[in-house]
């Protein structure tokens, strides 16, 4: 969910090919394998490695029945192609690229939030409302808020 545009928090200031958020951010951007990427959000440069990648990344969706996209994100990555295909990937700091893996500790500096970390869309829906109300609250108010609790999505695992 988009709480504010993103774009002016989506510099390549390096160079980037990739930009991704995570589940977990460790606080290192460019250690893409040493966080967990998750593919509710990524930015992408078009250029010849990004291609590439995409079509190594739909080739081995293919042949990967059951698993989802971010999956096989991780595993061809595991398998080295970002290096192999020179990709230059940043991972996207929790901070401004929110989730309930891990939520931000400053609502005003979060751009997008993700549902991850549910396990139904019922409970993503309900969290992401509350999320949402939140939010409004803090567009009204110059208070800091905080985040609420991700009850439906922590009682979807029950």
């Amino acid at each position: 969910m988009w709480l504010r545009n993103p774009f002016p928090k989506l510099d390549r200031g390096d160079g980037e090919d990739f930009l991704i958020s995570s589940d977990k951010f460790n606080g290192e951007p460019h250690d893409y394998a040493g966080n967990e990427l998750n593919t509710g959000f990524f930015f992408v440069a078009s250029n010849d490695r990004t291609v590439a990648l995409f079509d190594e990344w739909h080739a081995a969706r293919r042949g990967s029945a059951g698993m989802k996209e971010q999956d096989v994100l991780n595993r061809i990555e595991r398998r080295g192609a970002f290096r192999r295909l020179g990709v230059r990937v940043r991972v996207l700091d929790t901070a401004r690229f929110s989730g309930f893996c891990q939520d931000s500790r400053d609502a005003e500096q979060v751009a997008t939030v993700h549902a991850n970390c549910c396990r139904t869309k019922r409970a993503k829906v309900a969290d992401l409302k509350a999320v949402l109300r939140a939010a409004k609250r803090l567009n009204r108010t110059t208070t800091e808020i905080r985040w609420p609790a991700h009850r439906e999505c922590v009682k979807s695992w029950l």
